[in-house]
């Protein structure tokens, strides 16, 4: 006889298979193994059901026995036996299925009656034959044999915890080894939570801000816009519009190379809104300080700062200020005023003019713009500047602050929000920050 009991729930409907639970209740014990089993109670009683949920946590295998009725209906819609069956299963506690064989004889009180839970009741058959373990019997005397097989191959297949007398668990002296391993165990986790409390005491806490705020208002200067004036695409030309008098002087493929090697709106638009940005950089920018402080208790290590900065808002270094390039675009010679030139020279009995008289469509430029370079390859240095910064620093002792020396540049007036995403050695997590940029 082994050491080691288990205890095997038993269930089944209740009337229809008294017989055969007795029997298998008996077969358990004479295996010297504890039978349990909660027919005198309802699972559609709440505090009941809890009750047979603890008594099948505890229990290390699970029986049903499935005869020929449903039996009484919970709340749920379901037998008292399948929702036990359900919860067994759930819980993974290995189950054994013993189905009475669907063609044996049976009395009516042993019928079910209900087409509508006869229904239920094949459906519950199916899945209690899914489980590894599922036999079928014919009469009790069956039903017992084959549970006292199928136990033993479980026991030996599938040990699980069972129950063991105390005084055959360890010897007094194996006891007080374990007594002691377990103050030992106390109290080394008592001292790990006074250092995991003191370590959390002492730690940085770092803060960003700019011009030593969270909220910082800036100045629009609309007056600057008066004075960038930016450029219109030319018009394409269509060579069957050209009048008369010039078609001698100008060929078909001139126009349609001067129309190719035209930029494109996009490409218009987008220089115009470099230059404007550019002109606000070189006459707008103000001086900032982004501020990194740290009010904790310990020195911080490796400190990433990550901006990320809004549209309508430019940061930048005053010496990659110093650096950027004007924007610069490409309008290629009209060939209209080419044939003016040639037909006018004709006229005069000379062989050309000089291109500043009519060569270029571009030769009545704006005074801001008359400084660039429009007439060499397209540049659009602005798109350059990126809206993300990183900043870095190595180490910062408690109560002390670092600074990074940065210009800002509104582009128009609103309220804008620029995310600080701060992390060190020290944290698990990077921190967020938000300051605030009014714009009036």
């Amino acid at each position: 006889m082994e050491n080691r009991k288990y205890q095997i729930f038993v269930s089944s409907t209740y009337k229809d298979l008294i017989a055969a639970r007795t029997k298998v209740i008996a077969t358990i014990l004479s295996l010297y193994h504890f039978p349990i089993g909660m027919e005198m109670y309802s699972a559609d009683d709440d505090e009941q059901w809890q009750v047979i949920k603890e008594t099948i946590d505890f229990s290390d295998y699970y029986i049903v026995i499935i005869g020929h009725r449903y039996g009484s209906l919970t709340k749920e819609g379901i037998s008292f036996t399948e929702k036990e069956f359900l919860y067994a299963k759930s819980k993974g506690i290995p189950i054994l299925s013993f189905i009475r064989e669907r063609d044996v004889l049976t009395t009516p009180e042993e019928r079910e009656t209900d087409p509508a839970n006869q229904v239920k009741l094949d459906e519950f058959i199916k899945k209690a034959e899914s489980n590894k373990m599922c036999d079928y019997w014919n009469n009790d005397e069956e039903l017992g044999a084959k549970v006292a097989i199928a136990l033993s191959k479980f026991f030996s297949k599938r040990p699980r915890v069972g129950w063991k007398r105390s005084d055959s668990i360890a010897s007094p002296e194996i006891l007080e080894e374990m007594s002691k391993l377990s103050k030992e165990n106390r109290d080394l986790r008592e001292e790990l939570t006074t250092v995991y409390q003191q370590l959390q005491k002492r730690k940085p806490e770092l803060v960003v801000d700019i011009n030593d705020t969270s909220q910082l208002t800036i100045k629009f200067q609309d007056e600057l816009i008066r004075k960038v004036e930016v450029v219109a695409r030319p018009q394409e030309i269509y060579y069957y519009l050209i009048g008369s008098e010039l078609t001698p002087f100008v060929e078909e493929k001139e126009v349609e190379s001067y129309n190719d090697r035209l930029p494109s709106k996009e490409e218009v638009d987008r220089f115009n809104s470099s230059i404007v940005a550019y002109a606000r950089l070189k006459e707008t920018s103000q001086s900032i300080k982004i501020g990194i402080t740290n009010s904790g208790t310990m020195r911080a290590t490796d400190i990433h700062i990550d901006l990320e900065v809004p549209e309508g808002l430019l940061i930048i270094r005053e010496s990659d200020l110093q650096i950027l390039e004007r924007p610069e675009i490409t309008f290629p010679k009209n060939p209209l005023d080419l044939a003016r030139n040639k037909m006018i020279a004709k006229q005069k009995g000379l062989n050309t003019l000089p291109d500043f008289l009519g060569a270029n469509s571009l030769n009545t430029l704006p005074p801001f713009l008359n400084s660039l370079n429009l007439f060499g390859s397209s540049k659009f240095y602005m798109e350059n500047i990126s809206n993300n910064i990183h900043l870095h620093y190595q180490s910062l002792l408690h109560t002390r602050a670092a600074y990074f020396d940065y210009l800002i540049c509104p582009l128009r007036r609103g309220e804008f929000i620029i995310l600080f995403q701060i992390i060190c050695d020290e944290y698990p997590n990077p921190e967020i920050f938000e300051v605030k940029i009014d714009v009036v």
